[in-house]
This record gives structure tokens, sequence and C-alpha cells, in this order.
């Protein structure tokens, strides 16, 4: 009797056993979707300075990763060519983290070999360093049938009375990033702008000390987009 009890108590922690695994193998989410665009368009550039502002256009692709898991973008990876040099990549993923949304080690490996598809060249391309206060990164992606839109705001620095505007003793913080990006995903069309706006010291002639002055920086990038396996090299 204490035999046959034993091995039914070992069959059946055998049976729980495997259920386990079976749950644990079930219950992994798929791979994610990634996908890779080359998008060819114009930038326009706008630097500010305290009493003017000059402006710059010149032609440039920016390369695109956009992770969809389960049916949602949780990441996008963008990276452009301006004037010839490839500027650093920048990663916005969902819920503001940099780089926090892909702690899966395969899920990693894919989005990389498809930045280095899109790239042609992964070795040349830099991560963005960690904000100091995660707390001040926000990023949001939405997507439907017909469009996908990421806005990305990063306030750093302490809080600053300065002119903003024109208006004197605005408090504001030191500085303000944003990043916004509209996708047609119907026809290819893409728009993305770049804002920086940061708080300087600007000294009149004559004055005593010198005025915070909050100077504005915006780069507009307008073109068309292709999937990787569309674009010929």
């Amino acid at each position: 009797m204490r035999i046959g009890t034993k091995l039914a108590g070992a069959m059946f922690a055998l049976l729980v056993a495997g259920s386990g695994i079976a749950l644990a193998e079930k219950s992994s989410p798929p791979p994610p979707k990634i996908t890779g665009l080359v998008c060819d368009g114009t930038f326009q550039l706008v630097t500010g300075s305290v009493d003017s502002s000059t402006e710059e256009t010149f032609d440039g692709p920016v390369h695109l990763v956009l992770v969809d898991r389960e049916g949602d973008f949780v990441e996008v990876r963008a990276q452009a060519y301006e004037r010839g040099i490839l500027v650093p990549e920048q990663v916005f993923t969902l819920g503001g983290g940099v780089h926090a949304g892909m702690t899966d080690t395969a899920d990693a490996g894919l989005v990389g070999q498809a930045a280095a598809l899109v790239l042609n060249d992964s070795t040349i391309t830099k991560a963005p360093a960690m904000p100091e206060n995660p707390d001040d990164l926000m990023v949001e992606i939405t997507a439907t049938d017909m469009d996908v839109m990421l806005t990305q705001s990063l306030e750093s620095g302490p809080e600053i009375r300065a002119r903003v505007d024109g208006k004197p003793l605005v408090m504001t913080r030191e500085s303000i990033a944003t990043t916004e990006l509209f996708l047609d995903r119907i026809n290819g069309d893409i728009t993305m702008v770049w804002t920086e706006n940061r708080v300087r010291d600007h000294k009149v002639p004559g004055a005593i000390r010198a005025a915070k002055v909050q100077l504005r920086n915006e780069k507009t990038f307008t073109g068309s987009c292709k999937p990787v396996a569309q674009q010929t090299f």
C-alpha cells in the first residue's frame, strides 16, 4: 500500500511538473515583429539666437526600425544622415525608458539585426545616454491602421526664470527637448520634428549682469519611407 501511495504521489508530482513546463512554454510571448524603413527627404534646420534666427535646408535619409509586440508598437529607433554624417541613433521606448523595453536577449538581437540591415553598418551607430532622472523623460507611441505617431519630451537641469518668447521671468527648465514623429502607414509619408529649448546667459552692452534667455533650435524632416526589402542599393 505504501509503495503504491508513493508511486501515485511521484506520478502526480511528475504530472504537475510537466504541466508547469507546458504552461511556461505556452505563456512565453511571441517574438516581436520588426520592420526596417529607409526614408528619403529634406531637412530644414532653424537655429535661434537672441535677436534673430538662421535657416538651412539640405537633403538626406532617415533610417527607422519599428518594433511591434503583439499589435502594439513598443519601440522606435531613428538614425539620420545629415550632410553626409551619420548622427547618433535615437531609441524611443514606450513608457519612457531608453533601452528598457527590449530586455529579452533574443529580442535585442533581432532589433540589432534589423538596425544593421537598415544602416548597412551597425558598427558606426551610437546609443543615447541614459538621462540623469528618468522621471523627466516621457515617451508616447500610438498607432492605428492608418498611421504611427510618437512624442518624446525630455527635461533636464534646474528650474530657471528666463525670458521666453519675449516674456520676462518665465519659470522654465534649463533644457527642454522634444521629438515628434508622424508616419503614414498607407503611403509612407513621414514628418519628424526635433525641438530644443535651452536657457543661455545674455549680457546686453552696458548692463551690470547677464540675463537668462531661452533659445530655440528646431529641425524638421519631411520625406517618404519604403521598407528595406523595396529599397534598391
